[in-house]
Order: C-alpha cells, then structure tokens, then sequence
C-alpha cells in the first residue's frame, strides 16, 4: 500500500511537472506566434510604405514626363506657327518680286516697242 501510495505521489508530480512543461510549451508557442505575426506586421506595413513610395514616384515621374511632353508640344507648336509665318512672309516677297518683274517686262517691251517704232 504504501508502494502504492508513494507510486501515485511520483505519477500525480509526473503528471504535474508533464502539465507545467505542457504549458511552458503552450506559452512559448504563443509568445512565438505573437512574434510572427508582429514581424509579418511590420514586413507588410514595411512593403506598403515601399509600394506607396514607389507608386508616388511613378506619378511624379509620369507627371514631369507629360509636362515636358507638353513643353516640347507647345514648342514645337510655336516653331510650327513660326515657320508657317516665314512661309508667309516669302510667299508674299515671291509675290511682290514676281509683280515688279512683270512690271519690268512691261516697261523692258514698251521701251522695245519704242525703239523699233524710232528705227
């Protein structure tokens, strides 16, 4: 009886030292995961921020490129209006040029015409 007893007392002290280290283990386990997921917290919060970086300097990137794509429109905007101004320009000399040509003509065939009258 008393082997009995004593045999007992061992596994009833087993058994609690199996539960305390059963929740050690538990806790450890907790503590563990609570870790995870803190460090996958702060990895997504960290990722976040980087794509949030990233997607503001596309959209800066993307707006100083359509800005500069506008400026060279409008340049080439002004140089084509520019140009269309000079064209002008030398259409209306050609013009003028081609009138005091055939003024010149005239007066060249009217002082011929004379001359040959005086012969």
């Amino acid at each position: 009886r008393a082997a009995l007893s004593r045999l007992e007392r061992e596994l009833r002290a087993n058994l609690t030292q199996a539960n305390q280290k059963g929740t050690d283990v538990e806790s450890e386990l907790k503590a563990a995961h609570a870790e995870v997921l803190e460090r996958a917290a702060a990895a997504d919060a960290e990722l976040r921020g980087k794509l949030a970086d990233a997607a503001d300097k596309a959209g800066v990137e993307r707006a100083e490129f359509r800005a500069r794509l506008d400026a060279a429109g409008e340049r080439a905007a002004a140089e084509k209006a520019d140009l269309r101004a000079r064209l002008t320009e030398v259409g209306d000399k050609a013009g003028e040029d081609r009138a005091e040509l055939r003024r010149q003509m005239k007066q060249v065939k009217e002082k011929a015409a004379g001359d040959v009258s005086d012969l």
